[in-house]
């Protein structure tokens, strides 16, 4: 199993395109990971600065387990500043546009995310994907 680290970094590097990186807890996908490149051709306005940049994209379906607690705390946090409410004429998810930082700090910001809107426990188990979709 790749580590967080691992996992952007084969992100980042893989000449695959619609690469995304999935993190999941419990088998369920709690957020995912886009490369600008890639979000560039969703056809929707989303500021790209740089072409290296990475986006976290939160979905909130309401099939998901807690979801529309998930998305409460979400929008109570201080973490709704970051991103940018999209709209690709299915569910509407959230998406940074920040998020163009070293691995160390995208590892910071996922942290929080996870911790605030999901409730992570200290020492919980994660899951580490990087897919094509």
């Amino acid at each position: 199993m790749n580590s967080f680290e691992d996992s952007v970094k084969i992100l980042r590097q893989t000449s695959e395109s619609k690469a995304q990186l999935d993190i999941l807890r419990n088998g369920q996908v709690l957020l995912q990971v886009f490369r600008a490149t890639d979000v560039k051709a969703w056809e929707t306005k989303v500021d790209c600065e740089q072409d290296d940049e990475l986006f976290i994209a939160l979905f909130f379906h309401a099939a998901k387990l807690s979801n529309s607690e998930n998305f409460d705390r979400f929008l109570k946090s201080e973490l709704i500043e970051l991103f940018q409410k999209v709209n690709l004429g299915i569910d509407t998810f959230l998406l940074s546009t920040k998020i163009y930082f070293t691995n160390g700090e995208v590892l910071n910001v996922i942290t929080k995310v996870l911790q605030s809107v999901y409730q992570l426990s200290p020492g919980e188990q994660l899951e580490f994907r990087v897919n094509s979709y």
